[in-house]
């Protein structure tokens, strides 16, 4: 997954440790290099938000459901796509 990271933009991860925010060619996604959980946005409110120093891209109380790799959600309201790997 290729896209160039927007320096200083941090998210906080469940894990405990920060994920990278990285702008793509459709939108934009967020990566923990601790515990590899992905955060897709298109959003471009959702960027500002984190830009003006918000901690989290969703914060609805979203279920992970199983699926191929690990798990994923997803949310409505925000139009967010976590994927979490796992085995």
């Amino acid at each position: 997954m290729k896209g160039k990271r927007i320096a200083g933009l941090l998210i906080s991860c469940p894990c405990g440790s920060n994920a990278s925010v990285f702008e793509t060619g459709w939108g934009y996604h967020a990566h923990c290099l601790h515990c590899g959980r992905l955060t897709f946005f298109k959003s471009e409110a959702l960027l500002e938000k984190v830009k003006l120093g918000a901690k989290s891209v969703c914060a609805h109380e979203i279920e992970l459901k199983d699926c191929k790799g690990g798990q994923t959600a997803w949310c409505p309201i925000c139009r967010v796509r976590i994927f979490v790997p796992g085995g």
